[in-house]
């Protein structure tokens, strides 16, 4: 089984160095499509709260090869 490439930032071009690396990336998803990688460095701090405030609340997931997000289980 092949490792997953590691895409490259949009916006800078620097490459994550390892998967574990990579978490601390954002995407921006357009009807379930990845349309953009953002490496921390180049994220604002509007999209670091936003995808701070969407992985605390949403659950996410692979339906029909597109990513969807589904409100957590529970609520506050």
């Amino acid at each position: 089984m092949s490792k997953p490439k590691l895409r490259r930032c949009n916006r800078c071009g620097r490459r994550a160095r390892s998967m574990a690396a990579a978490e601390e990336w954002n995407v921006t998803v357009s009807l379930g499509v990845i349309t953009e990688v953002i490496c921390p460095d180049c994220q604002t701090p509007l999209e670091n709260l936003e995808a701070a405030i969407n992985e605390a609340t949403m659950d996410y997931g692979v339906l029909g090869g597109r990513l969807i997000g589904r409100p957590k289980a529970g609520g506050v």
